[in-house]
């Protein structure tokens, strides 16, 4: 089964400290992410961490058995290899990915333009704190589709769930 996530954001004290999240977060989130199988693959849409990268990733690359695969999104800096060493299987900062008779196109931020039926991206949370009247012009509902983990109870959704399929 395939599964997505994003902005897990992991050690970003400030999303608890100005009340943006829970204490428990990332606890919510490492449990979610137990009962990940092998034959599963999970789609991380970016930004998994704030600080203390060696910590984070070593505990995820030792915990999740799925496959795993990291769209870069704007806090995930690190140079390809070094994902690669601590358990990514695959980083890429988007990729298309042909499911359910439509093409899926991953991404952390929404792409403005993009070859494809639908857009899956993280980055807006549930606050649309990042939204741009501009963005009336080229974002729509049918198009796009934001994983906001506020609204997942920091969980990973299966992608059909996630899609309403």
């Amino acid at each position: 089964m395939i599964y997505i996530t994003g902005d897990t954001h992991f050690s970003h004290q400030m999303l608890i400290d100005k009340g943006y999240r829970p204490a428990d977060y990332e606890n919510k989130f490492r449990n979610a992410f137990n009962y990940l199988k092998i034959s599963d693959i999970l789609i991380h849409l970016g930004d998994f961490c704030i600080g203390n990268d060696e910590k984070n990733h070593n505990f995820f690359s030792h915990h999740i058995w799925a496959k795993r695969i990291l769209v870069r999104g704007n806090h995930d800096k690190k140079p390809d290899t070094w994902y690669y060493k601590h358990g990514w299987d695959f980083v890429c900062d988007s990729f298309s990915l042909k499911k359910y008779g439509k093409i899926l196109v991953f991404s952390h931020e929404p792409l403005r333009n993009f070859i494809g039926d639908i857009n899956i991206h993280a980055h807006w949370h549930n606050n649309n704190h990042r939204w741009d009247d501009s963005f009336k012009e080229w974002y729509s509902d049918d198009k796009y589709k934001l994983y906001s983990p506020e609204n997942m109870n920091y969980q990973p959704v299966s992608l059909r769930k996630f899609l309403k399929l």
